[in-house]
């Protein structure tokens, strides 16, 4: 498929055979990959002699001529796709089938704090010889992963993306860090904590980019969105024709240096429509050589959207592909607790029902587009909006609002001001209340007092510098998890044109009545912006069909799995949770008791099943012959 790696070894550092090393991470990388994708890949490497070494594998139909740019003081290496190449280009003599040299020649010219201005899906390393540094940057919210070995004051570093790539590493160890337990057990969401599951490995956070040396690991920034006051009060008119046309360059950029097959996946929602109606113009608009298949993936018996995924794929003229989920048969099906894992970290995927297999494992060579993020783009809460509009100095604005609140909930106004405005200020919001939803006795006292869990927190905080309601949704676009590949691997060739930097400053600085009208119709600004492009039936619907009964009833035949797992936990061995407590909730969510508590309960019992499993698996059996030699 396609990967990076690479290894730098800082001046004055032995060499170990790097050659080998390097090749070891790119069989890792073909391995985790490659089992998993029908792509073909163009295979790049380069190395300046003695210093550092990298490598990449690139789609072929990207028709990148490299990746990689070798120069005396340079080795600079793109993976994936970079959008606004025109607008970084610094010389006409600079080609764009050649990212990484477009990268270097910005960089020399402007500096490192310049690669924020990059826009794409992508992974950045920059081997700065003469500095002797290396500087990796990670694209807001890219879905290639990236992580890194270093040691402070050891002579050599590595990045890939993938664990067992940089598990080839010999000075890597397999054992399981527990404090990456406790962090695990007290966050709501690893995609925003740097900790993997062992010592000296860690993950380069969505938006950041670092400058590593051998003493010191910098954190230049963190490109998150931006909000914009001068968007803020932009004319209605002027607000929805840049939404329009952020919404079609956010597309089209996407189409580009794509297989000559494209795939949407159609829910029949709103955001999935949007971005089939809006391609299927550009393509036919602008004649781009590609062409577009929907599938839909049915829930038989419940939450059907069939009818509504039917429509817009007749609309735009284009074939429609049915797949059925199983009313969630396959949740926990695939768990052979005596069986090897290739995961070399937690994952949900271990549990089963990624409803994508059903689609992705009969592809061959396509680029998938799907709707994630329209959500927290597009839409708001109007419970957090007044307290937005209070820093913004809107007081009669929010006290209209207030009234709204208090009128469709039948509440009282001094219960509405209670709620929204001054609890939201009394919030502590405390890891222990708030992050997983789960009854914190189903950890031991032991394991809370040894890693001071009663003290950790989960700052939501209310900043300054944006309003409550922005800056929450900033913390979901950032820290959440829906658009991030479960396995590493699977979503390789998925794009989200709602993730684009670019569209979501602007959503995230608008008002909120262009998310949530008067009348609680949400999504305005992608209704009334694109309601030349968008059926009519599908521009009237205020949302989706919830399919989580079909969940439930999937547990509740597993319960045979559930005792297997309680029997062998190494969370309950290692006396991280309490084994009568575990039973218990094990119980209450195959019955469908543990209602809300259900994807943070999925998270631990992902953590127990992996834990189980990779003490059978290839990937913990290779690693200990590999450390021991």
């Amino acid at each position: 498929m396609f990967y990076t790696c690479g290894i730098m070894n800082f001046a004055g550092g032995p060499e170990k055979n790097e050659k080998n090393t390097l090749e070891q991470m790119q069989k890792a990388g073909e391995r985790f990959y490659g089992v998993k994708t029908h792509f073909k890949s163009v295979l790049k490497s380069a190395k300046i002699e003695g210093i550092c070494w990298s490598a990449a594998a690139t789609p072929h139909y990207f028709n990148y001529s490299s990746v990689i740019n070798q120069s005396e003081d340079y080795l600079v290496t793109v993976d994936g796709r970079i959008d606004n190449e025109s607008e970084i280009i610094t010389s006409t003599e600079q080609d764009f089938n050649e990212p990484a040299g477009v990268v270097k020649s910005y960089f020399i010219k402007n500096g490192p704090m310049a690669l924020m201005d990059i826009i794409g899906d992508f992974c950045i390393s920059i081997c700065d010889v003469r500095n002797n540094t290396l500087y990796l940057y990670r694209s807001c919210f890219g879905i290639r992963p990236l992580v890194y070995f270093w040691i402070k004051g050891h002579y050599r570093t590595a990045w890939a993306s993938s664990l067992e790539q940089v598990l080839q590493i010999s000075e890597t160890t397999v054992d399981i860090s527990e404090e990456y337990l406790a962090i695990y057990l007290s966050s709501t969401s690893m995609n925003n904590q740097k900790a993997t599951p062992y010592n000296n490995i860690y993950h380069l956070l969505p938006g950041e980019c670092l400058k590593i040396s051998v003493d010191r690991i910098e954190r230049l920034f963190c490109r998150s969105p931006q909000y914009s006051e001068e968007t803020y009060n932009l004319s209605y008119k002027m607000q929805l024709e840049i939404f329009r046309d952020l919404f079609f360059e956010a597309v089209r950029c996407r189409l580009r240096r794509s297989s000559s097959e494209i795939h949407i996946s159609l829910s029949g929602g709103l955001d999935s429509s949007s971005i089939a109606c809006v391609a299927t113009q550009i393509i036919k608009n602008e004649n781009v050589p590609v062409t577009l298949s929907c599938d839909h993936l049915a829930h038989i018996g419940e939450g059907n959207e069939s009818k509504f995924a039917a429509l817009v794929a007749e609309h735009i003229g284009c074939s429609l592909n049915m797949y059925s989920d199983n009313n969630y048969s396959d949740i926990l099906e695939a768990v052979k607790l005596s069986q090897p894992t290739p995961f070399y970290a937690p994952s949900r995927a271990l549990l089963g029902n990624l409803t994508i297999n059903a689609i992705n494992d009969k592809a061959e060579n396509w680029v998938r587009f799907t709707g994630h993020g329209g959500d927290q783009v597009t839409s708001s809460s109007r419970y957090l909006y007044p307290i937005g509009l209070i820093q913004r100095k809107k007081y009669y604005d929010a006290y209209q609002e207030l009234r709204n609140i208090s009128k469709s909930g039948n509440s009282n106004m001094y219960r509405v001001f209670m709620n929204n405005i001054v609890n939201m200020y009394r919030q502590k919001d405390e890891l222990w209340g708030t992050s997983f939803s789960i009854d914190h006795h189903l950890l031991t006292d032991e394991f809370i007092s040894k890693w001071a869990l009663r003290e950790r927190k989960y700052h939501k905080s209310i900043t300054k510098e944006y309003p409550f309601d922005v800056q929450l949704r900033f913390e979901q676009l950032l820290h959440g998890s829906s658009w991030m590949s479960e396995d590493g691997s699977h979503l390789l060739s998925n794009r989200y044109p709602f993730l684009d930097i670019r569209l979501v400053d602007f959503c995230l600085s608008v008002p909120e009545f262009l998310k949530r009208d008067r009348n609680d119709r949400t999504k305005t600004i992608l209704k009334e912006g694109l309601k030349d492009v968008l059926p009519q039936i599908i521009r009237r619907r205020n949302s989706k069909s919830s399919h989580f009964g079909s969940f439930v009833n999937g547990m509740a035949s597993r319960g045979d799995v559930l005792v297997d797992i309680v029997k062998k936990s190494k969370l309950i061995e290692r006396g991280v949770i309490r084994k009568e407590k575990y039973k218990e909730l094990l119980g209450y969510m195959q019955y469908g008791s543990l209602t809300h508590q259900v994807p943070s309960f999925l998270s631990i019992l992902a953590l127990d099943v992996w834990l189980i499993m990779r003490e059978n698996g290839y990937a913990h059996n290779e690693l200990v012959n590999k450390a021991s030699q």
